[in-house]
């Protein structure tokens, strides 16, 4: 509410969460404020302009509140285990956002989108170059938007970029680990990196 009495702002009817910090780093090589910071940023900023926008959203009967998550939170990923943490954070806050919202009895029509982007070109961290990069390459930003402006006006509850990803997730969770983690080495090409690091 604090952030509220400093800016004058209009009637928010829709909240988009983007901001994200990500270090890149084996987990024995964080520092508190390396964690602190990632979650500063990646998760409590949601929480805390959910706070500010939620009650004129609770008032008016409607609105849209959407994050912007990753494939992060969805599969844990080497080196990137704070990151991966916040955005496994943000999905739980969304999904049980929803719910409260959902049971909430004046039966407000607000709706709630999270997104996992698996690679945006924002320069935040390099590309994994998994195989298949027509399916798995890096998206522009622009390409992004257009999915992310698409699964809001479909008031879609959790949408992938690409959509592809959730299918895969699904088929992933249903086989046994072991398989799990043979898909994934596959698709992420585990045996040529590990090949190159050697030379």
């Amino acid at each position: 509410m604090r952030l509220m009495k400093r800016i004058d702002v209009p009637d928010v009817t829709i909240l988009i969460n983007n901001a994200a910090v990500l270090y890149h780093k084996p987990y024995l090589n964080y520092n508190p404020d390396d964690v602190e910071n990632t979650f500063k940023v990646n998760v409590f900023s949601n929480f805390w302009t959910i706070e500010v926008f939620l009650p004129m959203m609770l008032h008016r009967g409607s609105g849209h509140i959407v994050a912007i998550s990753s494939m992060c939170g969805i599969y844990g990923v080497s080196q990137k285990v704070a990151y991966c943490s916040s955005k496994f954070a943000v999905r739980g806050l969304m999904e049980a956002l929803h719910e409260e919202i959902r049971l909430d009895k004046r039966k407000p029509n607000i709706h709630f989108t999270t997104i996992y982007p698996f690679y945006i070109d924002t320069g935040l961290a390099e590309d994994p170059k998994y195989r298949f990069p027509y399916i798995f390459g890096v998206v522009t930003p622009e390409y992004a938007a257009r999915e992310i402006i698409k699964a809001i006006q479909r008031n879609y509850t959790e949408h992938s970029i690409p959509r592809c990803l959730f299918s895969l997730n699904a088929i992933n969770r249903i086989v046994p680990e072991t398989v799990m983690r043979l898909i994934l080495d596959f698709l992420a090409d585990v045996d040529r990196k590990q090949r190159e690091k050697r030379i």
